[in-house]
């Protein structure tokens, strides 16, 4: 059978009775948590006052949408004469168009 340690604070109770058990810490602690509330409403408001902004003077998801699908054939459209030009003299030569 295992020894069982005996810790000399095994009889006395967690939370003494009649009192608060917060060994006087807990005031601090209130008082931390208190403080980190405020802050958070403050951010909080910063947060609204910001979103409201962008809100006001955002654009929507069609106007991306519509500005990458321009974007996107403009640079196709670059691609495609990066890739034609260096070719056009062979090309015109071909067709019979210079000599």
């Amino acid at each position: 059978m295992a020894q069982v340690y005996n810790h000399p604070t095994k009889d006395r109770a967690i939370d003494p009775p009649g009192g608060g058990g917060d060994d006087g810490g807990m005031e601090v602690r209130v008082s931390k948590l208190e403080a980190l509330a405020e802050k958070t409403g403050e951010r909080l408001v910063a947060i609204e006052r910001d979103l409201a902004v962008i809100k006001a003077t955002g654009v929507s998801k069609e106007d991306l949408h519509k500005e990458l699908h321009a974007t996107t054939w403009k640079l196709v459209v670059a691609i495609v004469l990066a890739q034609l030009l260096p070719a056009l003299p062979t090309m015109l030569k071909a067709f019979g168009w210079i000599k």
